[in-house]
């Protein structure tokens, strides 16, 4: 379904202004066979701040249509105005 992919991309743009990473839907605990310590790869299960650094936050949004079709794409925040003098 193509409106799969955009609602990804919408989520992830909202988190990018809102500088607040979304918890994952219905994920209340991790498995615990999943090796993730010692790893830098973190499953975010309660909402987080998601706050501004020295380098642009990036973010993958994967959508897999109904039809086989797999679309990935791999967003980053924009640069920083200018100020207005």
């Amino acid at each position: 379904m193509p409106a799969a992919g955009v609602a990804g991309i919408i989520k992830v743009v909202l988190a990018l202004q809102n500088e607040m990473l979304p918890a994952h839907l219905n994920l209340e605990t991790i498995n615990p066979v999943l090796p993730l310590a010692g790893t830098p790869l973190q499953i975010i299960t309660s909402a987080r701040p998601w706050p501004q650094r020295s380098t642009p936050r990036l973010a993958g949004v994967s959508s897999f249509g109904f039809g086989g079709t797999n679309a990935h794409i791999v967003l980053s925040e924009a640069p920083p105005l200018a100020p207005v003098a």
